[in-house]
């Protein structure tokens, strides 16, 4: 698939032990935030905003000459020594893998292959695909077609 995309690992919940999780991942997140803390969202209402809970977030982009389940794939394995502790996690935390696709063309597919799967269901991750055309985004059709949706229901 041509395009761009980023894949996040998304760690949110109450008290969370930030300096056992950093330790535990051997890897240090991209963002980091407390419940509590203040923020100002980046579309939509400028008004102040306080986050709910506390987060951990440690991402990667897709590189041009790689696939979706590449881009997935090669993310998780710096993962896999500490797939048990993963998934011990996600007994009391929400771990999520967002993964966020941004296709050149209007068509596109997501293959996730079987070692990319088994990886995911090991760590007990599980995934949200938010796929959108950039174009779509910058000129806030997405945003509205989105709303006029969530209307209709």
């Amino acid at each position: 698939m041509e395009g761009h995309g980023f894949v996040k690992l998304r760690i949110t919940g109450e008290n969370l032990d930030f300096e056992e999780i950093i330790q535990a991942l051997s890897c240090q997140p991209s963002f980091t935030y407390r419940k509590g803390e203040h923020y100002t969202p980046k579309f939509g209402d400028k008004q102040p905003k306080v986050y709910k809970e506390d987060c951990l977030l440690f991402e990667t982009e897709k590189q041009d000459d790689e696939t979706i389940d590449d881009m997935l794939y090669k993310f998780l394995t710096g993962f896999t020594k500490s797939k048990e502790y993963i998934n011990e996690l996600s007994q009391k935390a929400d771990i999520t893998l967002w993964v966020s696709v941004y296709p050149d063309e209007e068509q596109s597919n997501i293959h996730l292959g079987n070692k990319t799967v088994k990886l995911l269901s090991d760590m007990g991750l599980s995934v949200d695909f938010n796929i959108m055309f950039l174009k779509d985004l910058y000129n806030g059709i997405y945003k509205r077609e989105r709303e006029e949706n969530l209307n209709v229901r």
